[in-house]
């Protein structure tokens, strides 16, 4: 029997036998489609990718400059881009190596392949080199394909699944660390930031610092977006002609009223928040941060590779912006007057994310509780009822789990509808509009996941839906008239942000709430020993509003989870990544207590290692929950409790270690503690040894702590 290489190895032969007999003039008449057809894309079906299926090998999108022919998966994951040419292309010819570089490093992937059947190149794009030529990892004629067939097969769906190309690379050093995009562009929207606060800060002492990293952050959300516009192909270049112009005419106009007429004009084609009306176009600035900066967003400081705001996914933006909100632009010298050079640095808020609780969420997990909750229910809702589904992130930081949902609405939509068009606006303006909601305390975050998410529609010139009403800036914990916040927290109430939900989303809320809750709560403990009087407000806020989750010393995620199970409707998804501390502790068992009586528990992930940097937060726990008031629904239901051992059994979906058992478990443990067994045996071995020995709570109070 043939084994798949024996099959691959087979099919190989006959295409280069078919190649061999073309005659010279055959050859010429040949253009790249057929090429692509009759050989280039046989060539890696024999290498067992599918290449009809676009789920797998992906024609990529035209609108973008420099973008290539096709961009091979696994699991929805790019794990190469290829770019065809007609046969005898000349591939020595760099730009055709530097467009497929381009491209893979922009979408951080390692791999790019150039080919016109007649010869093969393969690319490594995390190296940077001046000459592209210099990035091969393989190169290979078709006369070669044959000899060489271990090295062609490094190319193929198994091999990709098996992660040899990347093993084979490391072992002969040929695979080189380098800064991902996402590290790069972080860096440089950093220095950015650090440019134009002082600058800013400099030539107008009348604004706060508030106010000027306020508008510092709007400059950037605009340039940001106006290059998405160039790259999608939207809008004709703006930024560089603009900049080009300027130095021809010897600088001799103001760069920063330039800009302001371009912002005038993208208001009036988008109407986004974005390009509204703001303070930041009034401040009085040198040229030098803003030529900067548009340099900067277009390539790397050495100029050896462009960004392609096409190519740079959403989630990307996203990541780099959740790393971004920990930085402060800082003035850590003040001069009165102006001609004194100021001293900004943008440095990292030490301590500030620990602090505030907050976390980055790995996209894996973000994929798997989005498929878990909004997934489900659309497979159990109507299409008209998927039309009206509210889902919220009550914590949603710069949006990357509202992000993941409108993707996933959207190709629901798509396959419902059979719409063909990958980039409908109006469908997707709908589905923003109408289907996704987010709170946060931060302003900037707020501002961020707006551009995000705005950026999902953002394929003509149009008008933009407005999302003022739907990501909105608050407490999500905090809500209560005026008299009765005074009473908790003095005069200084309203620097809470309190959140009404009643009347902010007051048709959602009149209409039973939202159907799904997903997120990454922030993760703050805290009690009343040596706390100041403010926060002493809030411990007895939270213990009055909350007293389902409240209990010792508080827990912002639990009272999250306590608050997204009031928003939640009947029937609805909760998914929440929390540490683990809930499933055991003594201390949350108000908060256990509140899920058993309200929700079946639908899963329980605990990962095996932290992946979190501070690693002081405790194991991750992804817990899903559907809320469900029919108690005899919820006893009879089975928990999934799941130990996951690598990011690869999430994405896949498939776990070494889970196992099922009644939800009725958890009520005949002490404090209803959550433990999990992930097989048979060792549940029975517990319970027998529980049913055989003493405990030791009948002999001493056990508490948490030491001495």
């Amino acid at each position: 029997m043939l084994t798949t290489r024996d099959r691959a190895r087979s099919e190989i032969a006959g295409l280069v036998e078919s190649y061999q007999r073309l005659d010279a003039r055959a050859i010429r008449a040949y253009n790249e489609a057929n090429t692509c057809k009759d050989f280039v894309l046989p060539l890696f079906r024999a290498l067992g990718w599918d290449v009809y299926s676009s789920a797998e090998v992906s024609a990529e999108r035209k609108v973008s400059r420099g973008r290539v022919d096709y961009a091979f998966r696994l699991g929805g994951i790019p794990k190469f881009f290829l770019e065809a040419k007609r046969f005898a292309a000349d591939l020595h010819d760099p730009k055709w190596a530097r467009q497929v570089i381009n491209y893979a490093w922009i979408k951080n992937v390692t791999w790019a392949v150039l080919t016109d059947f007649e010869g093969l190149k393969v690319f490594n794009a995390e190296w940077k080199e001046a000459n592209p030529l210099r990035n091969i990892f393989i190169a290979l004629t078709y006369d070669q394909y044959l000899d060489e067939f271990d090295r062609l097969w490094l190319l193929s769906k198994e091999a990709m699944g098996e992660g040899l190309i990347d093993r084979e690379a490391l072992r002969v050093g040929k695979k080189l660390k380098k800064s991902p995009v996402g590290n790069q562009l972080f860096g440089e929207l950093v220095r950015c930031r650090e440019k134009l606060h002082y600058y800013l800060r400099r030539y107008n002492l009348d604004f706060s610092d508030d106010q000027i990293d306020e508008a510092v952050q709007r400059i950037l959300d605009r340039l940001i977006f106006i290059r998405t516009c160039e790259d999608r192909g939207i809008e004709a270049p703006t930024l560089r002609p603009l900049l080009r112009e300027w130095r021809d005419r010897g600088r001799c106009k103001d760069l920063v009223k330039l800009l302001g007429g371009v912002f005038r004009d993208f208001d009036k084609g988008y109407d986004a928040q974005v390009f509204a009306p703001h303070f930041c176009e009034d401040l009085e600035s040198e040229p030098t941060p803003y030529e900067e900066i548009i340099k900067g967003l277009y390539a790397t400081p050495d100029g050896i590779i462009e960004y392609d705001f096409n190519a740079i996914d959403v989630d990307i933006l996203g990541g780099i912006y959740e790393q971004y909100l920990g930085y402060v632009a800082k003035v850590v010298e003040r001069r009165e007057k102006r001609e004194e050079p100021l001293t900004v640095e943008v440095i990292e808020r030490k301590g500030w994310r620990k602090k505030h609780g907050i976390y980055y969420t790995p996209q894996f997990v973000v994929r798997y509780i989005v498929a878990n909750t909004l997934g489900k229910l659309l497979e159990e809702r109507s299409y008209n009822e998927v039309r009206q589904l509210k889902v919220l992130d009550p914590a949603c930081g710069s949006g990357s789990f509202l992000i993941e949902a409108f993707d996933v609405l959207d190709k629901y939509h798509r396959r419902v509808r059979g719409d063909y068009d990958e980039f409908d606006f109006f469908r997707r303006a709908e589905i923003l509009t109408g289907n996704i909601y987010g709170v946060d305390l931060d302003a900037q975050a707020v501002e961020i996941a707006r551009l995000n998410l705005l950026l999902k529609t953002l394929n003509q010139r149009a008008q933009l839906p407005d999302l003022v009403n739907n990501i909105r800036q608050g407490n999500s914990l905090i809500s209560g008239t005026p008299e009765e916040l005074r009473g908790y927290f003095g005069e200084d109430w309203e620097e809470k942000r309190p959140f009404n939900w009643e009347e902010e989303f007051a048709q959602i809320m009149s209409s039973g709430s939202f159907d799904v809750v997903i997120g990454n709560p922030p993760y703050v403990s805290f009690g009343l020993r040596g706390a100041k009087r403010a926060e002493k407000g809030l411990d007895r806020y939270l213990r009055d509003k909350y007293p389902n989750s409240a209990e010792y010393k508080l827990s912002t995620y639990a009272i999250f989870v306590n608050r997204g199970l009031e928003l939640l409707k009947e029937g609805g998804y909760f998914g929440f990544i929390v540490p683990d501390s809930f499933l055991l502790g003594r201390y949350f068992s108000k908060l256990r207590r509140y899920i058993l009586d309200n929700c079946a528990i639908e899963e329980i992930i605990l990962f095996a290692e932290d992946f979190w940097p501070s690693g002081t937060v405790g194991l991750p726990v992804i817990l899903t929950l559907k809320k469900v008031s029919d108690k005899a629904r919820r006893e009879s239901n089975l928990i999934t409790a799941t130990l996951c051992q690598s990011p690869d059994e999430i994405d896949k979906g498939e776990f070494e270690k889970a196992y099922s058992y009644e939800q009725t478990y958890f009520e005949s443990v002490v404090y209803n503690r959550f433990r999990l067994f992930f097989n048979k045996i060792s549940k029975e071995l517990v319970e027998n040894m529980e049913c055989l020995a003493l405990s030791l709570r009948e002999l001493y109070d056990v508490y948490s702590g030491c001495t």
